[in-house]
């Protein structure tokens, strides 16, 4: 596509002006496409932990000292 632009850009200009706002929509609609169904995703259930998380986040020596 490159070398093709080279050789005949002023001959289709208009064609490539075209072509590239043409590309620039279709980029829109999916950026704003995959945002919403980001936003629309459903979200998983918050479940209360279970264990105590505190003595975790310091690695597994602190819980298994007796």
């Amino acid at each position: 596509m490159h070398d093709k632009l080279h050789e005949s850009y002023h001959e289709k200009r208009e064609d490539v002006i075209t072509l590239l706002i043409a590309l620039q929509h279709q980029n829109f609609l999916m950026g704003n496409s995959l945002t919403n169904l980001v936003k629309k995703w459903p979200q998983p259930p918050k479940v209360p932990p279970t264990i105590n998380e505190d003595l975790s986040m310091f690695g597994i020596l602190l819980d298994n000292r007796t």
